[in-house]
């Protein structure tokens, strides 16, 4: 009975001092200089906060309006349905954990009923080039 208590509790001191990296990660294959945090900065020159796409969505879940607007700022489109449902939308930088790649211009949609987010969507996505970019046709 100690011998499985102290197998556990050093399995689990092992995986939180290995696994968790104090926080920090290399972005490997995103081809940016700098360290991505649970919520920070990317690169030394730039002032873009980059979110992990985890975190984001495990950590927003349950969190009232004024927690998810310290956390990400004002939102860039308000949307209410029926007045319970409401919908914020933001364009943000998202590291993918699993592509390991930094979308830039990511769209992150908040639902909060009666108060609490209810509901993260993330569509990753990269800026537009301006090759996507098509000009308007007047007829």
């Amino acid at each position: 009975m100690i011998f499985f208590f102290f197998y556990t509790c050093s399995l689990a001191a092992l995986a939180c001092l290995s696994g968790c990296g104090g926080g920090h990660f290399s972005p490997g294959k995103s081809g940016q200089v700098g360290k991505v945090t649970l919520f920070g900065n990317v690169g030394v020159s730039t002032n873009q906060k980059v979110f992990r796409k985890g975190n984001l969505e495990f950590l927003s879940l349950g969190r009232n309006r004024d927690e998810v607007e310290a956390l990400l700022g004002t939102p860039e489109k308000l949307i209410s349905k029926d007045g319970i449902l409401v919908d914020w939308e933001y364009r943000l930088a998202i590291y993918d954990e699993v592509t390991q790649v930094v979308f830039k211009w990511s769209r992150v949609i908040l639902t909060f009923e009666t108060g609490l987010c209810s509901n993260v969507l993330v569509d990753l996505q990269q800026p537009p080039t301006p090759d996507d970019i098509q000009p308007l046709q007047l007829d």
